[in-house]
Parts: C-alpha cells; structure tokens; sequence
C-alpha cells in the first residue's frame, strides 16, 4: 500500500491482530515486564547516543536506536523466559504425577505450582482428594488430561505457525530489496517526467520513488512483525526480544537506497 501512495504508517496495521491472538492462547506466566522495560530504555538511550556520536542517517539511526531497544529488553526479559521454558517442559509430567498419586499412593503430594496452570489445577486436586472416591478421582483425573492435551496443542500451534506470520514481511523485504537494486527511484523520477497518458501508473511510479517512505515502512512492518510473530509464538516480551533479528536486514537494504 505504501507503494501505492499510502503513508508508512500502515506497517503498524498488523499489530491489530494482538487481542485476537491473545484471546485464543493460555495464559501459562506472568512476566515481570518493569525490569526489562528499563533495560530497554537504557539501550535506546545507548542507540541515540551511537546515532549522535557517529552521525548516522534519520532512518538507520532509528532502526540502530530500536534494535538497541530490542536487545536491552532482551538482556532482562530472556532469563525469565528460559526460567519459564524449564517450568513448562516439566509441567505435564508434574500435573500427571501428582494426579495419579491420588490412585497410586497413599500419602500423595498436590502439584508443585511452578506454572498459573498450576497453581490453578492444585484447587481441583485437593477437590479430588478430600472427595476420596475413586470414581471422582479417575473422571477429575480425565479432566485434567483434556485440560493438559489442550494446552499442549496450543502452544504446539503458536510454535508451528507463528514464524509464518512473517513470510509477508519477509516477501516484502525482498520486493524493496530488488527496487532498489535496480535503481527503481532513478527509473522512477525519469518515468514521471516523461509520462504523457496514464496518470494513474505516473502516481504509482511517483511511488516507487519515495525510497524514505518504503524504508519507513519497513521499519514500522518490520518491528510490529517481529511483535505479532513473539505473541502468537508466546508472548509480546518475545516479541520485543526479536526485533533486532527483524531489523537487522533492513540495515543492508539502506547500503542499497
């Protein structure tokens, strides 16, 4: 659309797609997103200052400056998410542990609340084990194996798919990168002055030529891809975390403008 004459802000639309995304996923931690925050603003500051001190260009310095931001979030937000990623992994075999205790044992342990999963399913374990009745306990124990099955299926989608949220980003970065190595702003500009009939095809190369704006753009997909990409996967601080592997390419592109 920004080729078509539409303003680079449009790279921001897809961030829209955030509550849908949020609605149908499980909530499995609670991030403490303060400390990275100001790990991020820190590195933005560093950014600005790089920005400043080696005079780079506008649109490198701002993608310098966001990337910045990206890997300072990073630094604070990663170790909690590794923390969270060693929880998850042994969470089924925890829950199915101490479930089937109630069967099993005779002085069964309720499940280690590592997880908001967890810590919920502890209320419908003492529910089964106050009850006693073995009959509950095997229906409560088929419960909560629906339960886990559908957790363990969902995660599994948003692993699977969410990288392909950003093959439009990745399509797009290569459309910008084969105009600009054929000189589309020159070939443009020569296009425009000469046109004498079609007005709606000068318009669209008068487009073309505008590379700040396709630069612009793609600093704006960009970093709202490598947003919706870490929710969908599992959370926005993943998402934050990543965005210096999705701009990274736009710096090369720059060489090019």
């Amino acid at each position: 659309m920004t080729i078509l004459g539409a303003p680079p802000i449009v790279g921001l639309i897809n961030l829209l797609y955030i509550p849908l995304i949020h609605y149908y996923q499980v909530e499995l931690t609670q991030y403490d997103y303060i400390k990275p925050t100001i790990g991020g603003i820190i590195g933005l500051g560093i950014g600005l200052a790089l920005t400043q001190l080696l005079k780079l260009p506008t649109l490198l310095g701002a993608v310098v400056s966001i990337m910045a931001f990206g890997v300072g979030f990073a630094v604070l937000y990663m170790p909690q998410f590794v923390r969270f990623v060693r929880d998850y992994t042994g969470m089924y075999g925890r829950v199915s542990k101490a479930f089937g205790e109630l069967l099993l044992v005779s002085d069964p342990k309720p499940p280690t609340p590592r997880t908001l999963v967890e810590e919920e399913l502890v209320q419908l374990w003492d529910y089964a084990y106050s009850r006693g009745s073995r009959d509950v306990i095997e229906r409560v124990n088929m419960v909560v194996d629906s339960f886990m099955n559908f957790i363990r299926q969902v995660v599994r989608s948003g692993l699977v798919y969410g990288p392909f949220i950003a093959v439009s980003y990745a399509m797009m970065l290569a459309l910008v990168a084969m105009l600009l190595a054929l000189h589309a702003p020159a070939l443009a500009s020569s296009a425009v002055s000469s046109a004498s009939g079609i007005s709606s095809a000068a318009s669209i190369i008068s487009g073309l030529a505008n590379t700040n704006a396709l630069l612009t753009m793609l600093i704006a997909l960009g970093a709202s891809t490598s947003v919706i990409v870490g929710k969908a996967m599992h959370s926005i601080g993943l998402g934050i975390s990543l965005l210096p592997l999705f701009l990274a390419p736009i710096i090369a592109l720059m060489g090019w403008a």
